[in-house]
C-alpha cells in the first residue's frame, strides 16, 4: 500500500500537466475577418486560402482541415535561433464562411499564433524546445486574408463580371504621357 501512494501522487501531479497541453482549437478564432467579397463558389475560396498559406511558407495540414466546414489549419512553421526567446513556431488557421443574405459572397478569417522558444540551454534544438504562450501575429493575418480577397477582386475584370458580382466599375487607366499619372521609372 505504501508503494502505491507515491504512484498516486505522481499521477495526480502529471495528469493536470498533460491535460494542460491540450487545446480545444477555439483559441484561434479571434483573427482578422474580411468584410466579404464576391467569389464564384466556396471551393475556389478554399483553394485560394490554401495557396495563400503556401505562399507565406505554411504547410496546410489536411488531417486537421475540412473543405466542407471551410477550415484550414497549418502545421507549425518552425524558425529556430541560437538565443533563447528569438526562435519561434507559427501556426495559421483560416476559416471561410458564406455571408448571410448575399449569395456568392464570402468572408475569410485568418489567425496566426506565434509561440516563442524559451529553452535556455539548447534554443536551436527543436526536440528540447520549450514553447511559451502564443501571441497573435496581425501582420501575417492581414497578408493571408488580403491574398485571398485579392484573388477575387481582379482589377482587370470585365465590366460584365464586375456588375454581376456587385463590384464598383474599374477606375480608368492613367496615362503618364498626358500628365495624369506617375511617369514610369526607366533605368538607362
Amino acid at each position: 500500500m505504501c508503494t502505491s501512494l507515491p504512484r498516486l501522487a505522481l499521477a495526480l501531479v502529471l495528469v493536470p500537466l498533460l491535460l494542460g497541453g491540450c487545446q480545444s482549437g477555439s483559441g484561434d478564432s479571434t483573427g482578422l475577418v474580411s468584410e466579404g467579397f464576391p467569389a464564384p463558389d466556396k471551393v475556389l475560396v478554399y483553394e485560394a486560402a490554401m495557396d495563400a498559406l503556401r505562399q507565406q511558407g505554411f504547410t496546410p495540414d489536411s488531417s486537421a482541415s475540412s473543405e466542407t466546414q471551410g477550415v484550414i489549419v497549418s502545421r507549425y512553421k518552425l524558425v529556430l535561433a541560437p538565443f533563447s526567446g528569438q526562435g519561434y513556431r507559427d501556426k495559421a488557421t483560416m476559416r471561410i464562411a458564406e455571408v448571410a443574405g448575399r449569395p456568392s459572397y464570402y468572408t475569410v478569417e485568418a489567425n496566426v499564433l506565434r509561440e516563442p522558444n524559451m529553452n535556455l540551454t539548447e534554443p536551436s534544438n527543436p526536440i528540447a524546445a520549450e514553447w511559451g504562450s502564443p501571441t497573435r501575429v496581425n501582420e501575417h493575418e492581414n497578408v493571408l486574408r488580403s491574398r485571398v480577397e485579392m484573388r477575387f477582386s481582379a482589377p482587370g475584370a470585365s465590366p460584365a463580371f464586375r456588375k454581376s458580382r456587385g463590384l464598383a466599375p474599374a477606375a480608368p487607366a492613367r496615362d503618364f504621357e498626358q500628365g495624369t499619372g506617375p511617369a514610369p521609372n526607366f533605368k538607362r
